[in-house]
């Protein structure tokens, strides 16, 4: 599976990680670089920074795509999207948020949240616990 056509994706939360990954141990696999909140922890990886121009360029040298929190793609109280995956796709990275969990959305239907990810932010794909949900509103909503 160590090839850039290989049909699977290395996802890591830490960066310096993901270098390694690629330059020490010749990963072709496509890489996504997962971006948390730095309040949580989870690396010495400063997320904010993954977030921004100088960060997304940097990263973009050593993976394919970003995984970003849902709320770092759309601002849940307004609706609208956040200018990250814009500029993601600045530095050809693709674009693939999580986790899509069709028991957590309350107040906003599926259709709903689907369609603000993939018509209005323009994702290129999802990490989801419900790809029945995804894939049924791909089919049915057809992306360009």
């Amino acid at each position: 599976l160590n090839r850039a056509d290989a049909k699977v994706f290395m996802q890591c939360f830490d960066f310096a990680e993901n270098q390694r990954l690629r330059e020490k141990l010749g990963l072709k696999t496509p890489l996504i670089q997962l971006i948390g909140e730095n309040s949580w922890g989870e690396s010495t990886t400063d997320y904010d920074y993954l977030q921004t121009a100088e960060g997304l360029e940097e990263a973009s040298q050593y993976v394919d795509g970003i995984g970003p929190w849902i709320p770092q793609v759309i601002d849940l109280a307004s609706g609208q999207p956040t200018n990250l995956v814009a500029l993601a796709h600045k530095f050809q990275l693709e674009v693939h948020p999580y986790t899509f969990r069709a028991d957590q959305l309350d107040d906003v239907g599926e259709t709903t949240a689907l369609n603000l990810l993939f018509s209005k932010a323009k994702i290129d794909g999802l990490f989801t616990d419900f790809s029945d949900k995804v894939i049924e509103y791909l089919q049915a909503n057809p992306t360009e």
